[in-house]
């Protein structure tokens, strides 16, 4: 039977080629591509043979009939699991290898529709069905395209180019291999992707592989469609935006506000996308764009308010559940990647970056933030916390925040973790420099200094200093504050086990 199949095949590659553009209806095409797919890596190297010899007579007459290739197009790309450089686009580009240039410069369009087509099918479905050795087995076919058409010489216009580009972009391996920590010691099946990112950087001149996608950076996120209402996670469009964030954030931090700000905004907001894992992932990329190196400082004021309005305090509603905790926690990452993109070397984060409104909104969230279960969300409450204070001018903290926040940052010195119970002591110095005096009653210092005087003798020495620091901060509130600071710690240092720490704040408070 193989025979028989064989000499079939070869003769359905001559049939083609001499009927030509009768083979154009979506059942001629249709019926080729399920014989290819089924043959193409049969055992018997006949029956490969002449399906190799049939499907390069379709690809002449894809080629040379435009109708057939939308019939293909509409049809489906062949399965993931065709030989590598055996896949339908690779045999239609070494068909081309054999005809004119001019048939080849007519060709170039079409050829990169074709490519990515196939590119946009294999990523989608490894998006929406993970399977690591397919999407090996699939970068790999495609790299064999990329080389054979680069090899064909072909002058693609700009959109073709940013076409070419996004359809890279969507392919995990080569994704990784634009990643500014790429290296070239990477697993031997990253071999292909590298030696077709040197034929493409040969081919357009370009002496590194960040060079190569910021000539096409502009082109390639004018493609990114308006989102209605949001893109789905596993679609081109999502997969071509996390890309280009992680591969170039500096030029998407550049377009924030003109571009990216309306398709990321209405992914990370309830109201637009309630779907809470498709919210996570979209709470995350943006958290990765706003810790990228090249990203900072590269934010406006407008959109650190935006972002505070938009993406961080609709999250941080408390709900029940594991995943409306998960939802906290990424709104948390985002609010501490926001504040911290601010900060530039010579000046801190100021009111007139955030806008005094989102700081009063923020700071009762924070406080509830602070008795989140997850010891992570607890930490980067703290430390938002701690930057957000010491940003506002000193002791304008109004009534209501401070009967709000002094309980639940002095709760934090009884923290499991020693790195909460040190943020601790670094927020409540902020909270103090920013208290008016007069709101620091005195049972409200007594409750404060009573839990900071257990820790000053804690076993942690780090903790102890940031302990005395925090003390100091107290004592410098105010004469009732000195007072009574001084009381306490005379009743209690010889209680201690080290009571050296005690006598040492009594002596700085005297000479105070």
């Amino acid at each position: 039977m193989p025979p028989m199949r064989a000499h079939n095949l070869h003769a359905l590659a001559s049939l083609i080629i001499t009927s030509g553009a009768a083979v154009n209806s979506s059942f001629q095409v249709g019926k080729l591509i399920q014989t290819y797919g089924n043959w193409i890596s049969d055992n018997d190297e006949g029956v490969q043979g002449g399906s190799r010899a049939a499907i390069r007579a379709l690809g002449a007459v894809l080629i040379d009939h435009s109708p057939a290739l939308r019939i293909l197009l509409d049809f489906g790309t062949p399965p993931l699991a065709a030989v590598r450089n055996d896949s339908l686009v690779n045999v239609i580009l070494e068909h081309l290898r054999r005809v004119s240039a001019r048939r080849i410069a007519s060709s170039a369009t079409t050829m990169v529709t074709l490519f990515c087509h196939l590119a946009e099918v294999s990523a989608e479905q490894r998006a929406s069905c993970p399977m690591p050795f397919n999407a090996d087995a699939a970068d790999i076919c495609l790299c064999y395209a990329v080389r054979n058409l680069l090899r064909l010489r072909l002058e693609l216009d700009e959109l073709s180019l940013a076409k070419l580009m996004r359809s890279l972009l969507l392919l995990p391996s080569f994704t990784n291999a634009f990643l500014p920590t790429y290296t070239q010691a990477s697993p031997s099946s990253n071999y292909m992707v590298n030696q077709s990112l040197v034929i493409l950087l040969a081919h357009f001149g370009q002496s590194s592989r960040a060079d190569f996608v910021q000539i096409s950076f502009d082109a390639v996120i004018g493609l990114l469609p308006k989102p209605n209402p949001c893109y789905e996670i596993h679609t081109v469009s999502w997969l071509l935006l996390s890309a280009l964030v992680h591969i170039c954030p500096g030029a998407v931090a550049s377009v924030f506000d003109t571009v990216l700000a309306p398709i990321l905004l209405v992914h990370v907001h309830p109201c637009s996308n309630p779907n809470p894992e498709a919210r996570i992932k979209a709470l995350s990329l943006l958290h990765t764009l706003m810790c990228a190196l090249d990203a900072q400082g590269k934010f406006s004021e407008f959109t650190i308010a935006t972002l505070i309005e938009s993406a961080v305090l609709p999250n941080l509603v408390w709900y029940t559940g594991r995943t409306a905790n998960s939802t906290r926690k990424a709104a948390l990452a985002v609010l501490h990647g926001v504040l911290h993109s601010a900060l530039t070397p010579s000046t801190g984060l100021s009111m007139e970056q955030t806008g005094i409104q989102p700081i009063l909104r923020l700071l009762p969230v924070l406080g509830t933030s602070l008795d989140e279960y997850d010891t992570s969300s607890r930490e980067i409450s703290l430390s938002c916390l701690t930057t957000l204070l010491n940003c506002l001018p000193p002791t304008s903290l109004q009534l209501n925040s401070v009967l709000e926040l002094y309980p639940a940052i002095v709760k934090r010195l009884d923290d499991s973790l020693d790195d909460i119970r040190l943020e601790a002591c670094a927020t409540f110095s902020a909270f103090a420099r920013v208290t008016p005096p007069n709101a620091l009653t005195e049972t409200i210092l007594e409750y404060c200094i009573e839990h900071f005087l257990v820790h000053l003798d804690d076993a942690n020495v780090n903790v102890q200093s940031a302990v005395f620091q925090a003390l100091l901060t107290i004592g410098s509130v105010g004469p009732l504050a000195k007072v009574m600071l001084s009381r306490k710690v005379s009743e209690i240092s010889f209680s201690h086990r080290d009571p050296a720490l005690a006598i040492r704040l009594l002596n700085v408070l005297n000479l105070s």
